[in-house]
């Protein structure tokens, strides 16, 4: 069964978080980045131009007052309406920004984890027996 929201879907390697960033694209403009993991990003912005083969990319991450850059492949386009969606999985960056974009998932990825986390043995209908 395949999972809509991403994170818990077999095929993946690596885990995905959502997040709000602004990406610059070679050649096309401004995107906004909604999926973020260290294999890849989904790109969502107005219909401009269907894109394939590769494309780099300025990422600004949020909390993060550093630009990195990124090269990648486009994976899947298409357009829904007005909106046009891209993923790239990439495959060109300098190591360091490859580190940084992993330490970005993985501790977003831990404090949507410890947000989820809840004790049953403090649930007071747990607690009566």
């Amino acid at each position: 069964m395949r999972d809509d929201y991403g994170w818990t879907d077999a095929r993946r390697r690596t885990p995905r978080v959502g997040v709000d960033a602004m990406c610059w694209e070679d050649g096309v403009g401004q995107a906004t980045v909604v999926d973020l993991s260290p294999d890849g990003l989904k790109l969502e912005r107005p219909f401009v131009r269907p894109v394939k083969g590769k494309v780099q990319l300025e990422l600004e991450l949020p909390e993060i007052d550093d630009v990195v850059w990124l090269g990648g492949e486009v994976s899947f386009d298409r357009r829904r309406g007005r909106v046009h969606t891209t993923g790239v999985r990439l495959c060109a960056a300098a190591e360091r920004d490859r580190r940084r974009i992993r330490d970005f998932v993985m501790e977003r990825q831990r404090a949507l984890n410890a947000l989820a986390r809840f004790d049953l043995a403090a649930s007071s209908c747990y607690l009566r027996g």
